[in-house]
């Protein structure tokens, strides 16, 4: 039984490794194919790097055993842990912003057309596809290790993809938020739907 656990551990880590791996490379080549291009820089840009990047990896991953399924919070409690995780998020975002110096450069989006293109693209389809990829199969993957090294490194594997010292700070803070409501909420619906509200709240603001 103990052989069969540590084996399940050991899948679950070659998992993690190689999926944010194939994250890095991936979104490594997709910026040099992409960077020459019209979309270069555009919100449609970060939408070809997110499914460039993010589904192959997730795809790979599908050949893990998937774990035993897990008692959901009711769903009150759920959007309670929801908006109480997306109120975390913004703070340390606020926090880290003030402390790096660095605040967010984001275009104004006076056209209802391109502003419903960048909620799509740098809201939607990141937390789908990272909350698939880092909570959902990472975390399914991890989780005979026990629940606080599962979201540890789930959180670590997110912050490694992120570019930039302090972007990794925050999803590292942000992944530990995630993967935790995660596990409490029992769904992965709660911890997307906290991703995309933080996304869209930081792109309004």
């Amino acid at each position: 039984m103990k052989k069969h656990i540590s084996d399940k551990r050991q899948k679950g880590f070659i998992i993690t490794i190689a999926a944010a791996l194939s994250v890095i490379i991936l979104r490594s080549t997709g910026i040099l194919i992409l960077g020459g291009t019209a979309v270069y820089g555009t919100v449609w840009y970060t939408a070809l790097l997110s499914v460039i990047s993010l589904l192959p990896p997730m795809l790979f991953s599908f050949t893990y055993e998937k774990p035993e399924k897990r008692k959901k919070a009711g769903l009150v409690p759920s959007a309670a842990m929801t908006a109480a995780a997306v109120l975390l998020c913004m703070g340390i975002n606020i926090i880290i912003s003030l402390l790096s110096g660095t605040g967010a450069d984001v275009p104004q989006y006076s056209d209802p057309r391109s502003f419903a293109a960048a909620v799509l693209c740098l809201c939607l389809l990141p937390a789908l596809l990272e909350e698939l990829l880092f909570r959902g199969i990472i975390t399914d993957a991890l989780c005979p290790c026990g629940e606080k090294l599962t979201v540890v490194l789930s959180a670590a594997a997110f912050a490694i993809v992120h570019s930039g010292v302090y972007a990794g700070i925050y999803a590292f803070c942000a992944g530990i938020i995630l993967g935790i409501l995660r596990l409490r909420s029992g769904r992965l619906t709660a911890s997307a739907a906290a991703h995309f509200l933080t996304n869209l709240i930081s792109l309004i603001i």
